[in-house]
């Protein structure tokens, strides 16, 4: 429009002058111009601003999708980490984790690990058994080796367990891992918990990875070295997660139901016990009655459970303490009733009622319960009650069974202070105390201790040669809290025979208590609970230990160290050591240790050719300077860079296309029009 009127002032006459108007509205023209350019380069610097703004979005988002671990990684060669399995949903152990030693071996070669464990049979009390299969993210597990060993479960002839009836129980299998990967999902199962319909249990096999590669580098894998790595002790973490009143997990909400509103009399409803998190019965479900019984007097509804014994593997089970969890995640002991239930070998009777009070009528309750299941452990088992509220009916006081053995059973017997009290176990153990030691009644425990930490300490101090045996002694009332005495008790303890007149040490400062022995029995008094070590006073001459029949493995450098050590012995000994080491190669066993070293084994821990391992190599390794990792290519790291690239390429190409030309053709049509305003000023100059 501006170069037609531009061509027709350029046609006029001489004469023909502009008017002030014309002038002025053609300067209006130029000025909208010059804000109209100006605007579109403004609107095309947002649209390059919001363009460079989406590609770093982009950019960004590419950068959190990364692998956690960097492109450096271990060198190839063989890493000991510590392992431990922990429960699926909570920060607990496992009660399989002593299951398997707590000690992988991780190898890497190309870029990809492989970890390899070893299992173990889970030993506590008179309960012995192996693990039968291991799955790791849904998929079985490579079987390396396996125990020559057959038990109830396993027997090819008459096998309870009709899954794995004649297959031989892993010892050592292995499975790839990502280096790094903390909790690797897996799923186990165990013949005697399948006894209670709960052989297959979900949990997370937790690595610990070294800060420091080369730290935990070794020249080979082998589960009887001495291990390096300290177990952590979580002992009282434990004891405070069973006691602690308030549930701080992150359990699922459960439905509430509306509130309870009955005439009074008695009522029979149906009730089981299911699994805290997955939709199947728990284990302990066995050991209660399922016929439960419902009191409504004076407005006030009291819910009354049975616990009845179960028996699982020669292990007699059945609910000792029962707790149920409130709105605001606290839990509550339930009244405990009819002290009549028998168990075999225990002292105390158990209760066969437990009561509490309801306001409504929920579906499903969260509660802990105790069954008293001894290789499970002394923690409750978190769990839920399942009340079929559409199983309730009204009954009469003659058809009741609870209510009745709630009312005429056994009361629990009152505390007396000025009695002496005399506590007996199952397993060999007895716990007197003289009046007054005590303010309550109070539950004694006995669990012995199989390795870690306590192992170490007491062997570091009088060699692995000697039998010993490490017991963990608990006394607390009957909510389970731990209780001091206020006097000095006394412990008896039947030792495996093996242990020749032992001492008694308390592990906390390796002191030495006031022990004597009478007969079978070992007798000390202490004034405090915890780990206890009895320990042969023979050393190794006492110690004749049991042989499980593995190959004993000896390290060359040992082998060196003692020969050097035994240089001061006289001529007849060295003959019998070289006569000792003779039958050993004749039978295929490398070593030049004598035979009555190379067997002496605890009944709870192997320990063949476990004293000084590979102490010179330790040495060397410690003083070696630790080299810095390698940078080593990453295949997905240089994916997602191209990946990236590829993305700003075309977004570069997309901003050319989108703005590049319309800013090329604005350019030049400003030039055109710049053309033309400079040949009409000359035309105005002339006029």
């Amino acid at each position: 429009m501006e170069v037609i009127v531009i061509d027709r002032l350029l046609g006029q006459s001489k004469k023909e002058r502009l008017t002030r108007f014309d002038r002025k509205k053609i300067r209006n023209r130029q000025v909208s111009q010059n804000t109209r350019k100006q605007d579109n380069k403004r609107n095309f610097n947002k649209s390059l601003m919001r363009t460079i703004v989406s590609l770093v979005a982009v950019v960004s988002l590419l950068l959190g999708t990364l692998p956690i671990t960097s492109a450096i990684g271990p060198s190839d060669g063989i890493y000991k980490v510590k392992l431990s399995l922990m429960k699926k949903y909570d920060e607990e152990k496992s009660m399989g984790n002593g299951a398997f030693v707590p000690e992988g071996f991780i190898s890497v070669s190309a870029g990809k690990a492989k970890i390899r464990i070893k299992m173990v049979p889970l030993t506590a009390f008179n309960f012995r058994g192996y693990l039968s299969e291991l799955k790791v993210k849904d998929k079985p597990a490579t079987v390396l080796t396996r125990y020559d060993e057959y038990d109830v479960y396993n027997n090819p002839k008459d096998g309870k367990d009709a899954r794995f009836k004649g297959v031989k129980y892993p010892k050592e299998m292995e499975f790839d891992v990502e280096w790094g990967e903390k909790d690797i999902p897996v799923q186990v199962y165990v013949p005697v918990m399948g006894e209670m319909a709960s052989g297959e249990q979900k949990a997370r096999l937790r690595i610990q990875w070294p800060s420091n590669p080369d730290s935990a580098k070794v020249s080979s894998i082998n589960f009887d070295s001495s291990s390096n790595l300290e177990a952590s002790d979580d002992t009282s973490e434990t004891v405070n997660n069973a006691y602690q009143s308030k549930d701080n997990r992150n359990l699922p909400p459960l439905e509430k139901g509306e509130n309870i509103n009955l005439e009074p009399g008695y009522y029979k409803l149906n009730v089981s016990l299911y699994h805290e998190r997955e939709d199947r019965l728990s284990m302990g479900n066995n050991a209660m009655i399922h016929d439960a019984e419902l009191l409504s007097k004076d407005g006030k509804y009291t819910f009354l459970l049975g616990s009845t014994s179960m028996e699982v593997s020669n292990i007699i089970a059945s609910l000792v303490s029962l707790q149920i969890r409130d709105d605001n995640a606290y839990y509550h002991f339930a009244e405990p009733h009819a002290f009549d239930l028998t168990i075999p070998g225990e002292q105390d009777k158990r209760p066969e009622v437990f009561s509490f009070d309801l306001v409504r009528k929920d579906p499903m309750i969260y509660v802990k319960v105790d069954p008293k299941v001894k290789p499970m452990g002394e923690v409750p088992v978190g769990a839920r009650l399942k009340i079929d509220w559409s199983t309730i009916k009204k009954s009469e006081e003659a058809d009741t069974v609870l209510y009745k053995k709630m009312k005429n059973g056994t009361p629990r017997k009152k505390f007396d202070p000025k009695e002496t009290i005399h506590k007996i176990l199952p397993e060999g153990f007895e716990l007197l105390a003289e009046p007054g030691a005590f303010k309550e009644n109070i539950v004694f425990k006995a669990n012995p201790v199989t390795g870690g930490t306590s192992f170490q300490k007491v062997t570091q101090k009088f060699g692995r040669g000697t039998a010993m045996k490490i017991y963990e002694f608990k006394i607390e009332n009957d909510y389970g809290v731990p209780t001091k005495p206020s006097k000095m008790v006394t412990i008896k303890a039947k030792i495996p025979s093996n242990v020749v007149n032992p001492k008694v040490y308390r592990l906390t400062d390796m002191a030495e208590m006031n022990t004597s022995v009478s007969g079978e029995h070992t007798i000390f008094t202490t004034d405090t609970y915890g780990e206890f070590a009895f320990v042969a006073s023979g050393g190794a001459k006492a110690s004749n230990q049991l042989n499980n029949g593995n190959n004993v493995k000896k390290s060359p450098s040992n082998a060196v160290a003692r020969s050097n050590n035994s240089k001061s012995n006289s001529k007849s000994k060295k003959n019998d050591k070289n006569k000792n080491s003779d039958k050993k190669k004749d039978k295929g066993v490398k070593s030049s240790t004598p035979a009555s070293i190379s067997q002496l084994k605890n009944e709870a821990t192997d320990f063949s050719n476990n004293a000084q391992v590979n102490e010179p190599d330790q040495t060397k390794e410690a003083n070696k300077v630790q080299k810095p990792l390698k940078a080593r290519e990453n295949p997905k790291v240089i994916f997602y860079c191209i990946l990236i690239l590829g993305a700003i390429i075309s977004g570069s190409v997309y901003v050319y296309i989108k703005f590049s030309k319309h800013l090329l053709y604005e350019m030049k049509y400003n030039e055109y029009l710049r053309k033309k305003v400079a040949e009409f000023n000359r035309v105005k100059d002339i006029l």
